[in-house]
């Protein structure tokens, strides 16, 4: 019985998540609802949903925000091509960033891309996927503005 409430949940999850096709079963309410499935979303996330907003990988935010054309690289540290076709140029390795110019760090297997935001000694980048206080901009609702060092990062500017 326990394995057929469970499918019956998810069922009427799923038929809710395709725009309510078809009415949830009674043994379904959220009175019933086991302890592992996940609580009902919170307002904030319905709204941020219903506005189009939606979790974003870093090199999206970028293409968003910055208005890029063309194929989007798979890694954020295969951007800079991508940059220059969209009119920036290279500016160097660890140079003191502007706000405005684009961020991008090559550790890790993706690496990171970010704007900079606001020129500090440590450097503040906005950027999604990043950690710190989240906000909504570009359609994107993970953004934020943190310090990075920049001493590692090819700087791109328009």
């Amino acid at each position: 019985m326990r394995r057929i409430f469970r499918t019956t949940v998810a069922a009427s999850a799923f038929a809710a998540v395709l725009g309510g096709m078809g009415a949830a079963p009674a043994s379904a309410s959220a009175t019933h609802r086991p302890a592992s499935a996940p609580a009902p979303a919170s307002a904030s996330a319905v709204a941020a949903k219903a506005k189009g907003a939606v979790f974003c990988e870093c090199g999206i935010y970028a293409v968003r925000k910055l208005k890029l054309k063309g194929a989007i690289p798979r890694f954020a540290k295969d951007f800079g091509p991508f940059l220059k076709k969209n009119g920036f140029r290279y500016i160097g390795r660890g140079v003191y960033p502007q706000p405005g110019d684009v961020a991008i760090w090559r550790e890790g297997l993706t690496g990171h891309i970010a704007i900079s935001h606001f020129t500090t000694q440590r450097g503040t980048f906005k950027g999604s996927n990043q950690g710190g206080s989240k906000f909504t901009e570009a359609g994107c609702n993970n953004v934020s503005v943190t310090k990075r060092s920049y001493g590692t990062a090819y700087i791109y500017r328009k």
